[in-house]
């Protein structure tokens, strides 16, 4: 995960371009995975606090640039209308 002050991504290999609607839940579904590492008893990351403080900064830096009230959604209505949705419900839970 890119941790860079002033990044444009997360992860090079799913960079959100503005024309593509699919790397936003893509993007989110990592941070699921991430969630998860950090919730399943018995992973080497489970209860990580340096884990957890990455999930929230990215989580928040998703949400402040390409899922809010403010973004006008694009491309594909599935990725806003149920993807990143399911994913968002997936990492706050």
């Amino acid at each position: 995960m890119n941790k860079e002050k002033g990044r444009s991504y997360l992860w090079g290999d799913i960079k959100i371009t503005g024309s593509a609607s699919g790397p936003i839940t893509s993007n989110f579904t990592m941070l699921k995975y991430m969630a998860m590492g950090y919730a399943i008893e018995g992973t080497d990351l489970y209860h990580n606090e340096a884990l957890a403080a990455d999930i929230i900064e990215a989580f928040t830096w998703l949400l402040d640039k390409y899922y809010n009230e403010k973004v006008t959604s694009y491309d594909n209505w599935y990725d806003w209308q149920i993807g990143i949705p399911t994913q968002l419900a997936d990492v706050s839970t």
